[in-house]
């Protein structure tokens, strides 16, 4: 598997992603397994499910600008994705690993992320739902997010290198330049961006 980011489902499924019907095409493939190579079904459908949920936050045109990415550049765009798709890991983006970005705390640990989902529990009645489990699963796979798109090295939060400049344009060109934040480019770079 490709991790938390799906990053090499995400690959092998790309000609799919570039197709109009590419939800269909998706069912599809759960039952040949043409593409995904899983072998379980049931695993391939939980795959395939969240593949569509998150492909669902961009639009088709994406996936064209995608393929053209070097690896760790296509890494982050999965992880843009992500943050689209899911307002909880948004909020832990900018509500704890941004913040220490900020205040030039580099260290992040999963307490960190716990500390954020219990003033979240405390306002969200859906969160509160979760079992323990659940809850410490989530900061795990954030983490491993974190990780898989080059934020963090050993619990310590560091700017994604070598980026090329039309990455960072291609998000200010579709108005998400939060996301340029989000990724610690600093003011002055991201107003060079507009």
């Amino acid at each position: 598997m490709g991790g938390a980011l799906l990053f090499n489902e995400f690959r092998a499924v790309l000609p799919l992603l570039k197709e109009p019907s590419f939800k269909e095409l998706l069912e599809k493939e759960v039952k040949e397994n043409l593409l995904l190579k899983i072998n379980a079904q049931a695993s391939r459908a939980r795959i395939a499910n969240e593949l569509r949920n998150r492909a669902g936050s961009v639009d088709r045109e994406f996936w064209f600008y995608f393929e053209g990415l070097e690896e760790k550049e296509q890494r982050l765009a999965l992880y843009y994705i992500i943050l689209k798709t899911y307002p909880l890991l948004l909020n832990f983006h900018f509500e704890v690993v941004l913040k220490k970005w900020r205040t030039l705390d580099y260290h992040l640990e999963k307490f960190d992320l716990q500390m954020r989902l219990d003033e979240i529990v405390s306002q969200d009645a859906t969160v509160a739902g979760w079992t323990d489990n659940s809850r410490n699963k989530i900061i795990s796979v954030f983490m491993t997010m974190l990780k898989d798109a080059g934020f963090l090295s050993r619990n310590q939060l560091r700017k994604p290198e070598n980026i090329s400049s039309s990455f960072w344009k291609f998000f200010v060109t579709a108005g998400d330049l939060w996301f340029l934040e989000a990724c610690f480019v600093n003011k002055t770079e991201r107003e060079a961006y507009l």
